[in-house]
């Protein structure tokens, strides 16, 4: 019993509270398991993979007291278990082995683990393994073994230390896998096949970064110790958590006295709770090490090479990570606290610095529209985290993935992973990371920028299309640079590449004090690489605080209209939006006037200033909307509003790309919907450059409420585009999924998409599209549509790609199986061809493509048997 506890009469008199209960449940969780039969821990399991060249841990529960024997590759170490039935062992260094062996674990009982492989073996930490980590992609090597740990999302924490997890699945092994995952596939066949030794995943779902961190960790880190001494006094096994579960003890028996003598005395009792048991507050999911405790702490002291930490842009919404001051301070209390729980100092960690949110927002700008739409999300923090994760390094033996260039396209980010690993971890040699800010040194009204990892020399890139090989911009101009002088207002920068450094300046900036690349919200388009193709993280020479969008915007309102003109600068960067809301805030009669004025400019910038600031005008109501937003009727098209839309129609036109983006994103804050806007988001929707067709296409997501037109845009997209970048694709599908139920359904379009796919190609779009097919409401008149032959050709294409679960959405729900058992057989025959051919040609990424095949083959031919036994 704990010092200061309650005697068994006092404890017969507790009310039933589940705090109470919590706290006996995790007390005794924390004792270990009393076991009748021998058992490991649960990552202990057939097809599993151990790490070589380190002592492996093997450990689990049986009886007080009992002998436990384990045996492998020779050796043969025994232990007994402790007072509370847990017991350990640790093997010695194991050699690496791609031949199937069998670990034993005997005492009162014997356990057998079957198919154990020795290699390299990793932990992978992400969010909630949603869609964006588990759908059909890549097969893996055959000595690929993934093992996803923990319960589901509604239940990722525990108030104290957990052994077990609950609900597991097995380690996989090769195509046995049931996830084909897009992100760990990439990065441990590449690793297969550079190492030639088997590879392991461990892959667990976390939350917030604070939960994530262990009590070591927040320990290890001094600018933590607040932090540290709080959680300590959640656990009586340290001195200030037992001095204050005496305190709750002695305040809970005073307040049970208390109880008895008013009853004692006949005098009232108004309802009250007892004192609260020292811990987190139960059912937060954010607390410290709340998360670790359920998700982390089972595998501990697995023997890991290294982690991966995967931050899932779904996450957005919570601000404890993004505007944390402390993050770097807490990402290093992570990697010092895994260290110490797994028992491995020189544990590798990287982990991927993150990109913009998956919602995608209506305008860069930020704020909140006039129905508080995107309230709590703000995008001033975004640039500033950026630049607190990359001051996460340097911290020995970490890196830093970026992955604001691909999107959270899963599989480059593995390869980008992978990259780093091999060549930090391993020693395999190239490049491990993007240029990294090393320093600056100011000359005159120039900064020259300093930076490690420019291997090969440094770059202006093109804008990276997946799947295709980074291009050199011709022109050489960088982008995303800005520079401030002693009043901190950054002005857009002039920056060129001078051997391995980059200088900048501005004709506005005379005495340069502070410089940033690509700090703000949405830099997609940021051009800075090293020549092994790899980008440059954001970052800033200054420490000085990022205030919100809506402050930058009050700070400005005292400047004259003049002095707001000269802010406006690059269409992309914050500080220039908030001058154009400030300068629309003055009112029609002085804002409008200069509009006009900048529209016509010769400079694209002044240009992008005169079309944020017309959006302002109609978004602030100064001129009269129109109610384009999603959920609002449509009303006349005012003058007001027909001149804004002739204005930004012929910006749609302008040959600067940036003008065009600015263009779709001010028709956004206007929000008017009729034939010429929609002529004017289907053009730029359509147009060469990325950031112009995504643009145009969130403009649709967010401020159209027009079915017919939405759909129009998409499928356009989808004809024309459907491979010019990852985003605009997922936009066109996200609306055609969106709409799937008012708006037309074109089955024959959705076809012809698919038949365009290739492997790797269109995941999302087919996430979307799926769905749709699987959900739409058609008449049984249209019901047969499904079945065309050109439907269940592309059908039978993604089949034969691995995107399974979309032929059944798009068949079985409306049609007979039987009918099309010719079409399949016929698709098995081809793919039977296709893969002699591949085993002989040989060509690139061959094995993955005929893995596929080969899977699509026994899947055909399992549904057909299946389905004439049925019919039997």
């Amino acid at each position: 019993m704990l010092p200061g506890t309650l005697d068994k009469e006092d404890a017969m008199h507790l009310p039933r509270l589940s705090l109470i209960t919590a706290l006996c449940s995790c007390l005794f969780s924390m004792a270990g398991h009393v076991q009748a039969e021998v058992t490991p821990a649960d990552v202990f399991a057939h097809h599993m993979v151990l790490q070589r060249g380190k002592p492996a841990p093997v450990w689990g529960w049986a009886n007080p007291s009992e002998k436990v024997t384990v045996t492998f590759a020779g050796q043969s170490k025994s232990a007994r278990a402790d007072e509370n039935g847990k017991w350990q062992v640790v093997l010695d260094p194991l050699a690496v082995s791609s031949v199937p062996r069998t670990l034993t674990i005997a005492g009162s009982n014997t356990v057998t683990i079957n198919d154990v492989l020795v290699g390299e073996v990793w932990l992978v930490l992400c969010h909630w393994v949603g869609k964006q980590f588990t759908c059909e992609g890549p097969v893996p090597n055959d000595n690929t073994r993934i093992c996803v740990f923990g319960g589901d999302k509604r239940n990722l924490h525990s108030p104290t230390p957990q052994q077990a997890f609950g609900n597991n699945r097995t380690w996989g092994p090769g195509e046995r896998l049931s996830d084909f995952d897009l992100l760990t596939i990439p990065f441990v066949n590449r690793l297969n096949d550079a190492l030639g030794v088997p590879v392991g995943i461990v892959r667990v779902s976390v939350g917030e970064l604070d939960a994530t961190i262990p009590v070591e960790g927040f320990a290890a880190i001094p600018a933590l110790a607040d932090v540290a001494e709080q959680v300590e006094t959640w656990y009586p096994t340290t001195r200030r958590g037992k001095q204050a579960f005496q305190q709750w003890c002695a305040e809970l028996k005073q307040w049970r006295q208390t109880l008895r003598q008013k009853i004692e005395h006949g005098e009232s009792i108004e309802p009250t709770q007892p004192p609260l048991v020292p811990g987190p507050v139960l059912g937060d999911p954010g607390q410290p090490t709340v998360v670790f405790n359920r998700q982390l702490n089972p595998l501990a002291p697995f023997g890991f090479r290294g982690v991966l930490h995967v931050h899932d842009e779904n996450h957005q919404s919570n601000p404890t990570t993004t505007e944390d001051p402390r993050y770097a301070d807490k990402m290093r209390a992570l990697i010092a606290g895994l260290r110490a729980v797994l028992e491995t100092p020189d544990l590798a960690f990287a982990y991927s610095q993150r990109s913009q949110p998956s919602i995608y927002h209506p305008h860069t700008a930020g704020g909140k529209d006039d129905k508080g739409v995107l309230a709590g999300l703000n995008f001033n923090a975004w640039h500033g985290h950026r630049d607190r994760q990359r001051r996460v390094l340097p911290f020995e033996n970490t890196g830093m993935v970026v992955t604001l260039d691909v999107e959270n396209y899963s599989g480059k980010i593995g390869e980008r992973f992978a990259g780093w690993a091999l060549s930090e971890v391993y020693g395999n040699g190239g490049a491990s990371s993007g240029p990294i800010y090393r320093g600056h040194r100011i000359e005159g009204d120039r900064v020259v920028i300093e930076f490690d990892h420019a291997d090969g020399g440094l770059m202006a890139a093109g804008y990276p299309v997946i799947g295709r090989p980074l291009a050199e911009q011709k022109n050489g101009a960088l982008r995303f640079f800005a520079v401030a002088g002693a009043d901190r207002i950054f002005h857009q920068a002039r920056a060129r590449i001078d051997g391995e450094t980059v200088v900048v300046q501005s004709d506005k900036v005379a005495g340069p004090v502070a410089v940033r690349y690509a700090c703000h919200f949405d830099p997609r388009g940021m051009n800075l690489y090293n020549r092994a193709g790899l980008p440059a993280p954001p970052f800033s020479t200054d420490d000085w605080l990022f205030s919100s969008f809506d402050e930058t915007v009050d700070g400005y309102a005292g400047k004259s209209a003049e002095e707001l003109v000269a802010l406006l600068g690059y269409p992309t960067m914050l500080h220039s939006h908030a001058a154009a809301k400030a300068l629309a805030a003055k009112g029609e009669a002085a804002a409008l006037p200069i509009v006009k004025r900048l529209l016509a400019n010769d400079d694209p910038d002044q240009r992008c200033g005169g079309l944020r600031t017309l959006g302002y005008l109609h978004w602030l109501g100064i001129i009269p909307r129109g109610s384009g937003y999603y959920g609002l009727e449509p009303q006349e098209v005012t003058p007001a509003i027909a001149d804004a839309i002739a204005m930004i129609g012929k910006a749609a036109g302008d040959p600067e790309p940036h003008v065009r983006r600015c263009a779709a994103e001010a028709l956004a804050l206007i929000g008017s919907e009729n034939e010429a806007v929609f002529t004017i988001i289907k053009k730029l929707a359509l147009d060469d450059d990325a950031l112009v067709r995504t643009a145009a296409l969130r403009m649709c997501k967010y401020r159209l409420n027009t079915h017919a037109h939405n759909t129009a845009v998409a499928y356009a997209v989808l004809e024309e585009k459907p491979f010019a970048d990852r985003t605009s694709a997922a936009l066109a599908g996200t609306l055609l999924n969106h709409y799937r139920i008012e708006g037309p359904i074109d089955v024959l379009a959705a076809a012809r998409y698919y038949r365009k796919i290739g492997p790797g190609q269109g995941g999302d779009v087919v996430s979307s599209l799926g769905d749709m097919l699987r959900r739409i409401q058609l008449p049984d008149s249209e019901k047969k549509s499904l079945g065309h032959p050109e439907v269940m050709s592309a059908l039978l294409h993604l089949y034969s790609l691995g995107y399974r679960r979309y032929f059944l959405y798009g068949v079985w729900h409306w049609v007979k199986m039987e009918d099309h058992f010719p079409a399949m057989r016929a698709e098995m025959r081809r793919l039977e061809s296709e893969i002699k051919r591949l085993r002989r040609e040989k060509p690139a990424g061959w094995r993955d493509l005929a893995g596929r095949y080969i899977a699509a083959i026994e899947g055909l031919a399992a549904a057909i048997a299946k389905a004439e036994q049925r019919k039997r």
